[in-house]
């Protein structure tokens, strides 16, 4: 790859952080962070009858990776919302949209000692 894809990439990367600190509309600690490699979240696939085979199949993965990393998210779900400091939705109403335009899922902060 060329300097220049590198480049794009990352004033891409910081134009997405930004957009993402002007979504967060609540108070919050100092030093909060989400998009870090110290950030693990466990997705919450909202296992009932309308759950998608997509959001099964992000369970699955966040299941047996132990969660997602912070600095993978923001590729994962690109329609992400923080919704608080320990939860992450989706754009829409209530946070809709995580996995795909529809999804009612949600990430969870992993708050605890890594095994």
């Amino acid at each position: 790859m060329s300097c220049i894809h590198h480049v794009a990439e990352a004033v891409h990367a910081v134009k997405q952080h930004r957009e993402a600190k002007k979504r967060i509309d609540f108070p919050q600690r100092p030093g909060t962070t989400y998009f870090s490699a110290n950030d693990v979240w466990l997705y919450d696939a909202r296992a009932d009858f309308k759950v998608c085979d997509v959001c099964l199949g992000y369970q699955r993965m966040s299941d047996s990776m132990g969660g997602f990393q912070g600095n993978f998210i923001r590729a994962l779900f690109p329609w992400l919302t923080i919704l608080d400091e320990n939860t992450i939705g989706g754009p829409g109403d209530g946070g809709d949209g995580l996995a795909h335009p529809n999804c009612r899922c949600r990430l969870i902060r992993f708050i605890g000692e890594p095994e």
